[in-house]
């Protein structure tokens, strides 16, 4: 067999592993992302954002960007609650966020108001 042959049919079984990889990894789990925003509608960067599953317990956390958008990747189906806090506004609550296996969820705007942390706003 010539070397050119060999390169051809090990780069193509490469490719085939990749793409098998991935859609394994997409076919497991589901992903819930939003945007975070103040009652003007401006973004709400550094807004720390808390999933819980409800089953499991499982606590995640990220932080918003400085479009105020955030997004859990990778989670497995199940009934999530969520929770939004930037100092000072009000915290936001939403509960019961049904999430199956391969989901992709996109959140309404989750319009924060101005308050102290100790409030909270439950959805």
């Amino acid at each position: 067999m010539s070397h050119r042959f060999c390169s051809a049919v090990l780069a193509l079984a490469m490719l085939v592993a990749g793409a098998a990889t991935r859609a394994d990894a997409q076919g497991l789990t589901a992903s819930l992302s939003g945007v975070v925003t103040d009652t003007g509608g401006g973004v709400m960067p550094g807004a720390t954002v808390t999933i819980k599953n409800v089953g499991t317990n499982l606590v995640k956390e990220t932080v918003t960007g400085a479009d105020g958008a955030f997004v859990f990747p990778d989670l497995l189906a199940g009934t999530f609650d969520l929770s939004v806090g930037v100092q000072g506004f009000k915290t936001y609550e939403q509960k019961g966020i049904v999430v199956g296996a391969t989901d992709r969820i996109a959140l309404r705007a989750i319009a924060l108001e101005v308050g102290a942390l100790e409030e909270t706003v439950s959805v």
